[in-house]
C-alpha cells in the first residue's frame, strides 16, 4: 500500500500543489443580468458561479450582488457592465466598463492591494473599506469612500489622490483633461444615490460569508 500511494503522488503531484481558485458567485439578483460566453449572453441566477475574466452585464432596472471569495461583497446596479479577475490567487480585480458599483471589502492579511477596481482613467486599490463608483458616459467619475481607505492612481501609474474616511467624509469626482494622467479631483456632494443602509447591507453580507 505504501509503494502505490507513493508512486501516486509521483506520477500526480498536482493533487497536494495546486489549490482552488475563489469562487466569484452571485449572491443576490432582482431582475436580469447574464455573464458573457464571448459574444453569448448565458443568464446568470441566485447561486450561479462566474468564471474568471468573463463580462457581467446587468439588465435595466436591475440589479445583482456578488461574492468574491469570502472577502469581498459588490453590488452591480442596473445597466452596468463588469469583469472580475483573481490576482495570484489571493487579490482581486474588478474592471468596471460603465456603471455603478458599491462594494464592501475585508482584508484579513492587511494587502496593500487586496481589491483593485479599474475605471475609464483610475485605478483604485483598497486595503478594507466600503466604498460607492459611479462611472457613466459622458461625466465625471464619481468615488464616494464610505469607510475605510482607497488610494487612486491613473491608469498610467500616476498617484491621484488617497481617501481615508469613517463616513463619507469626502466624497470626489475626476476629470480627465488631455490623457490618463492629466485625471484630476475634487470634492463633490455626496448625493442620494447611496446611503448608511446601503453600507450597512453590504457589510452584513459579508459577515456572512
Amino acid at each position: 500500500m505504501i509503494k502505490i500511494f507513493t508512486l501516486a503522488l509521483f506520477l500526480f503531484p498536482t493533487l497536494t500543489t495546486f489549490a482552488a481558485e475563489p469562487e466569484i458567485r452571485i449572491l443576490e439578483l432582482k431582475g436580469t443580468a447574464v455573464e458573457m460566453l464571448g459574444t453569448i449572453p448565458s443568464p446568470l441566477a441566485v447561486g450561479s458561479v462566474v468564471q474568471a475574466g468573463r463580462r457581467i452585464k446587468v439588465g435595466k432596472d436591475s440589479m445583482v450582488i456578488v461574492s468574491l471569495g469570502k472577502d469581498v461583497v459588490t453590488k452591480l446596479a442596473a445597466e452596468a457592465i463588469a469583469q472580475f479577475s483573481t490576482v495570484h490567487a489571493k487579490d482581486w480585480r474588478l474592471k468596471l466598463e460603465k456603471g455603478i458599483t458599491a462594494s464592501a471589502v475585508r482584508n484579513p492579511e492587511k494587502r496593500e492591494n487586496h481589491f483593485q477596481v479599474q475605471t475609464r482613467g483610475a485605478v483604485m486599490g483598497v486595503r478594507g473599506t466600503v466604498f460607492y463608483i459611479e462611472d457613466m458616459p459622458k461625466k465625471p467619475l464619481f468615488l464616494c469612500t464610505c469607510k475605510g481607505t482607497v488610494d487612486i492612481r491613473a491608469v498610467t501609474g500616476k498617484n491621484i489622490d488617497s481617501v481615508t474616511a469613517t463616513h463619507h467624509d469626502r466624497p470626489l469626482t475626476f476629470t480627465e483633461k488631455t490623457g490618463s494622467d492629466k485625471l484630476t479631483s475634487k470634492t463633490a456632494p455626496m448625493g442620494t444615490a447611496h446611503s448608511d443602509a446601503d453600507v450597512q447591507y453590504l457589510e452584513n453580507i459579508l459577515k456572512k460569508l
